[in-house]
């Protein structure tokens, strides 16, 4: 078994996992990617769902689209899934996204996956959202927090997320909601404020971003993974939305200071960009939740994390 991070020995996901059939949404995407190089390394059989062609090793890809109940339908009735990782999703930087397309592929695409899993038997569907559902709150944000999303992507998350939680509260389905802060790591779109920083480190570039005042809670993505392992085989997580977070907020400047750091490199920053009206301004997290319901708790700290990101990003570079 290949190095999969700080967490690859978990012998209880091993245990759990072991022939298990895997169905993950969006597998060809940033998380889904990182997802299925640790499921790669188990004895599981992996199924992926996207809307373009792939050649991912290890894998049965299924060219379909969520938005498409017929080509859903008919792949997930073939598969017949133990686990279900629904990562599929826009997000507000993919290419021609719009308000409608959010809510299509969201909200509506959850719909038609939910739609075609209900003649099967499976033990558990992790679905994902986004922290952004608690929009200009208090902090740190805390599940039973009323949500206020201030955006469109957000506000289809949400909708998704009510529809697998009422599903799960009606019929006692086995639904698992992470609401995930910013994530980053190998694999993420280089457009991306922590990929396209650690790019112009590298290249040596100047840098556009705001004052950076704002405070983030950035976690790194095989802690996400991590999470999702252990959320698809923990039966007391069914029916709840459970934070998944660092649980620690720094301030961007501090961030782009340490990636320089981390980089040894001193470009410009040019911090002249607008703030985004609809940013939250502080987005930090309680995760008290997942540490007792999952037992889990980061194990990167955000150094760690950006770390590993840097020399990923530097073999590709080379």
């Amino acid at each position: 078994m290949r190095y999969l991070g700080r967490f690859w020995e978990d012998q209880e996901i091993l245990n759990a996992y072991t022939n298990k059939k895997i169905l993950v949404t969006g597998g060809g995407g940033f998380i889904g990617r990182n997802l299925i190089d640790y499921l790669s390394n188990l004895p599981v059989e992996i199924h992926i769902l996207q809307p373009f062609e792939s050649n991912i090793p290890n894998v049965n890809a299924i060219k379909a689209d969520i938005r498409n109940m017929d080509q859903i339908s008919k792949a997930v009735t073939d598969i017949s899934p133990d686990i279900i990782f629904h990562l599929a999703g826009q997000i507000p930087q993919s290419p021609g996204a719009t308000p409608e397309s959010l809510h299509e592929i969201n909200y509506k695409g959850t719909i038609n996956l939910l739609e075609s899993l209900k003649s099967l038997k499976y033990a558990s569907f992790v679905n994902v959202c986004t922290g952004q559902v608690y929009g200009k709150h208090n902090v740190p944000f805390e599940e039973n927090f009323t949500t206020n999303p201030i955006s469109e992507y957000a506000k289809s998350k949400l909708l998704a997320t009510e529809y697998c939680q009422k599903l799960a509260d009606e019929n006692g389905l086995p639904h698992i909601t992470l609401r995930l802060s910013n994530v980053y790591g190998p694999y993420q779109s280089a457009n991306m404020f922590i990929p396209s920083l650690i790019n112009s480190c590298l290249q040596n570039k100047v840098f556009r971003m705001t004052p950076g005042k704002q405070k983030k809670d950035s976690i790194y993505v095989k802690d996400i993974v991590h999470a999702f392992l252990k959320a698809a085989i923990c039966k007391p997580a069914h029916g709840h939305v459970i934070n998944i977070a660092q649980g620690e907020s720094y301030r961007i400047i501090d961030i782009a200071k340490k990636i320089m750091s981390l980089t040894g490199t001193k470009i410009k920053l040019n911090r002249t960009l607008p703030y985004n009206d609809k940013d939250v301004f502080d987005y930090s997290f309680n995760i008290y939740k997942a540490k007792k319901v999952l037992a889990w708790m980061p194990k990167y700290s955000l150094d760690q994390g950006l770390k590993e990101t840097i020399d990923s990003m530097r073999d590709k570079i080379k």
